[in-house]
């Protein structure tokens, strides 16, 4: 049974509770509202755009299955919540505008969706799903680190280098590693973020990042913007470590906030999932992946060639039992649709991954077997890799 949240009067309430919760309503083209519990817990209510809400919770109980840290999170109702109002409502500049703005989203057609999502809470319904998303923040070692964004971490940079902004895993490794050195930039980037003891990488950093990328991209999850992704600089004796903060806001997988209409059978389903299967991820390896969803697989599919760990990570995520996820995380009047999206885009998205890694390997053995037996002991594939300058 799910919890209800009330809105009456400006005030919000658990149903049933005559006591009004602490709010303030935030940015973002969903119903979005951070609240305080009586336990003095910060949640984000967010109302669900199609199915978006399933999404949230199956991503965080895969996470669980694969060993990826992220928040807590429960499906909710909300009730006779304010809608935005149609004079007040933004047509498609303006909305285009915002997601630039606020979100440095470029991508048309991730903003085309978005946009739609966006029309669809406009409706005048008054009980919507939605998810409660518990703030990482109170739980142990967060609750005293200080929390980076990515996005902040790049502006940084930027003011101090006087360089433009790149949003990439490459682009981020390069400057946590200036972060942490004793070099001038290393020292101006700490004055700037307010870092005043010396920091460690976490020799995980560029691992789990990775795995976050490659996780994105088999769930279709299309908001793991900058913005979204977190950096915590955690106390480590007298100094600091710096490392990657749980997941959150998972909303936008699987391609569930498309599922706007009640009514959808399994072929409408199929038909909406055909025309996202050029959707990328916001993080990608490289810079100039961009969104490009193809461009993503080839670098992700290389990365697990070279680096044994991401390929391991990839050997989970192939094991998980998808299905049963969805069993116990899909409300029984939404069991049907809901998971046959869930699994017809995670099946595709983990076969795409494990064929373009197969047509790799090939490609390789076969130029390998080109350049002679000298070739065959060595062991480092990432210099070989250059020397045989393999077409991707």
């Amino acid at each position: 049974m799910r919890e209800v949240f009330v809105y009456s009067n400006g005030k919000i309430y658990k149903e049933g509770s005559k006591k009004p919760l602490k709010h303030k309503k935030l940015l973002g083209c969903h119903n979005n509202y951070q609240i305080t519990l009586s336990n003095s817990c910060d949640v984000f209510l967010k109302q669900g755009t199609g199915a978006s809400d399933y999404a949230d919770v199956i991503s965080k109980s895969l996470c669980d299955e694969v060993g990826v840290k992220c928040a807590d999170c429960d499906l909710v109702l909300m009730k006779d919540f304010p809608q935005v109002d149609e004079k007040k409502k933004m047509n498609f500049e303006e909305y285009k505008d915002f997601c630039k703005s606020n979100f440095h989203i470029e991508d048309i057609n991730k903003i085309e969706q978005y946009y739609n999502n966006y029309l669809a809470i406009m409706e005048k319904e008054r009980v919507h799903n939605a998810v409660v998303s518990y703030d990482y923040k109170i739980d142990e070692p967060y609750n005293n680190a200080q929390i980076i964004k990515l996005d902040e971490l790049v502006c940084a940079y930027c003011n101090v280098t006087g360089s433009d902004g790149t949003y990439a895993i490459e682009t981020y490794n390069k400057i946590a590693n200036e972060l942490v050195s004793d070099s001038v930039i290393g020292k101006k980037l700490r004055k700037q973020l307010k870092i005043k003891k010396h920091v460690d990488l976490s020799s995980d950093f560029d691992l789990d990042l990775k795995k976050i990328a490659l996780l994105g991209y088999a769930t279709c999850q299309m908001d793991m913007s900058s913005h979204n992704l977190h950096l915590a600089l955690i106390r480590n004796g007298k100094n600091y470590k710096l490392e990657v903060a749980p997941l959150f806001d998972n909303g936008e997988s699987f391609n569930l906030a498309s599922l706007n209409d009640e009514n959808l059978t399994k072929e409408d389903v199929d038909a909406i999932n055909s025309t996202s299967k050029e959707y990328g991820n916001a993080l990608t390896l490289k810079e100039s992946a961009n969104m490009n969803a193809h461009q993503q697989l080839i670098d992700l599919a290389e990365e697990m060639r070279l680096n044994p760990e991401l390929y391991e990570f990839y050997k989970k995520l192939k094991s998980v039992d998808i299905e049963h996820i969805c069993d116990k995380e899909i409300d029984k009047q939404d069991l049907d649709v809901v998971k046959h999206a869930v699994i017809s885009v995670y099946e595709e998205r983990m076969f795409l991954l494990e064929q373009e890694y197969n047509r790799q390997n090939k490609e390789f053995d076969t130029l390998l077997g080109r350049k002679g037996s000298s070739y065959q002991s060595l062991k480092d594939r990432g210099k070989l890799d250059i020397d045989l300058n393999i077409k991707r």
